[in-house]
């Protein structure tokens, strides 16, 4: 891990809109950075569509590997 400090809790670095898959209309994209101990820091993506409830969520690892 870097010299930066530790994230203890979910950092939102980015929302922006998105169409959902399911029924096409507008939801909304988060993006997080969190660090996981002994991990190390990973990239949570979140979308929501508040029209018919349809959710996903995607982790990406942001270490060098």
């Amino acid at each position: 891990m870097s010299g930066d400090p530790v994230l203890r809790e979910p950092v939102k670095i980015l929302e922006y809109k998105a169409f959902c898959p399911v029924c096409g209309r507008e939801g909304v994209v988060e993006d997080f950075v969190y660090e996981i101990p002994y991990f190390g820091r990973i990239l949570l993506t979140k979308f929501q569509c508040p029209h018919c409830g349809y959710k996903r969520s995607d982790i990406e690892n942001l270490e060098e590997n």
